[in-house]
């Protein structure tokens, strides 16, 4: 009986060591997530075209082209746009131009519009030196991404621009808020500097959020 008791025992330890072995490396797996995630999206410009604000999930899905739960798998070089009169000043091109990166965003779950598999989303880059940086450290983590159709956007207003044609089938962060992203059941924003909309969502769960979400794109 003894020998029993003492099996028991040692099974059980056994047991509890795994478990702790199995939750630290869990913790240090999300840590390691957030941290990548934090620096990727740190270093850009989350600006979105046009800039607007919402106060709610339904009134941020509304105003939406396109709404989708996935991951970005690849950044590659985008556009430059120039300012030939700032360089006629002698400004250096580099500070003068406006640089993009192009990410792919491969679709998980479509929540409002109908993507193909991938989306081409224009990052803003704050100099070109940042694009080397962040295709070495792309995140790993989905997110929900709340997006403009910028072809359709400059179509609409400034139709003699041409940048309807250049930028058609690509997408922008309908605001700086349109970027939910799931850390380990958590969420992560990119824009909670004072917002009292976003400062609430992260205190909720990311599945819940994507759960209320799902029922802002369907309405």
């Amino acid at each position: 009986m003894k020998q029993l008791v003492r099996a028991f025992v040692l099974a059980a330890a056994t047991v509890s060591v795994v478990a702790v072995g199995v939750s630290v490396a869990r913790d240090r797996e999300v840590q390691a997530t957030t941290a990548r995630s934090e620096h990727f999206w740190g270093l850009l410009a989350v600006n979105g075209s046009p800039i607007a604000h919402f106060d709610t999930l339904d009134a941020m899905a509304d105003d939406s082209d396109l709404v989708v739960v996935g991951r970005i798998v690849r950044v590659a070089p985008g556009r430059e746009v120039r300012d030939l009169g700032a360089e006629a000043e002698e400004f250096p091109r580099e500070e003068a131009s406006v640089y993009f990166a192009e990410a792919t965003l491969v679709v998980d779950e479509a929540l409002k519009g109908v993507p193909g598999k991938a989306v081409k989303l224009q990052l803003l880059l704050p100099k070109p030196g940042v694009l080397e940086q962040i295709q070495q450290g792309l995140p790993t983590e989905r997110g929900i991404y709340f997006l403009r159709d910028m072809g359709a956007y400059f179509a609409k207003e400034n139709p003699k621009s041409g940048l309807a044609t250049t930028l058609k089938d690509t997408f922008d962060f309908v605001s700086p808020q349109g970027l939910i992203r799931d850390l380990n059941t958590t969420v992560g924003v990119t824009a909670d500097e004072g917002d009292a909309f976003l400062n609430t969502l992260t205190r909720r769960t990311f599945l819940d959020v994507l759960a209320e979400t799902r029922r802002a794109a369907a309405d």
